[in-house]
């Protein structure tokens, strides 16, 4: 038994808008603003990739400094992960490119590959346990005597993205509960 939700690149990009404006924690008093974004496609096996600008604010030598974000590139990557013996869909976000105001590119990558560092370690993602969200065992009407609940258990999850969508496939196991019979 399956089933299955496909998320067009368009509904995507709209969810996507509606996280903006956006902000993010770094480290102990740093934070990502994400100001607006200006676009946001599906690439194929990899994910939404979204273009916006903002605001890197974190400390240096103990001073909070303000970064304007002329331009950057973002990667949110979906994955199914096992957590607990159970399937989470799971999205991480990454900068893939990054182009800071007043600030030579040589520095780009380097601020790139700290904020980065720095949402791996926060692990600033979006997760969610389908697994048990959608096990569940339904009781029948008090009127039947046998049997007297149907259960379904998801087995597993398959992802696939492709450059129109993004299709989440979960198998279940459907199980039949019987109650035991009672004395007359």
């Amino acid at each position: 038994m399956r089933i299955e939700a496909i998320f067009s690149a368009a509904d995507l990009a709209k969810l996507a808008r509606d996280f903006f404006p956006l902000v993010l924690r770094l480290g102990e008093d740093g934070e990502l603003a994400l100001s607006l974004l200006e676009d946001a496609t599906l690439i194929e096996a990899q994910g939404l990739h979204m273009r916006c600008s903002g605001q890197l604010k974190w400390s240096v030598l103990g001073v909070a400094v303000p970064i304007t974000i002329k331009d950057m590139s973002t990667v949110l990557s979906p994955a199914i992960e096992q957590r607990a013996g159970r399937g989470t869909l799971v999205f991480t976000l990454q900068i893939s490119q990054l182009d800071v105001a007043l600030v030579p590119g040589v520095l780009d990558a380097k601020i790139e590959e700290l904020v980065n560092a720095e949402l791996l370690k926060k692990r600033s993602e979006l997760a969610w346990d389908f697994s048990s969200t959608l096990s569940h065992a339904f009781a029948l009407p008090t009127s039947m005597v046998a049997p007297n609940e149907i259960a379904l258990r998801v087995l597993s999850g398959k992802l696939d993205v492709g450059a129109a969508a993004l299709a989440l496939s979960i198998s279940f196991h459907a199980n039949v509960g019987r109650r035991a019979p009672q004395p007359r």
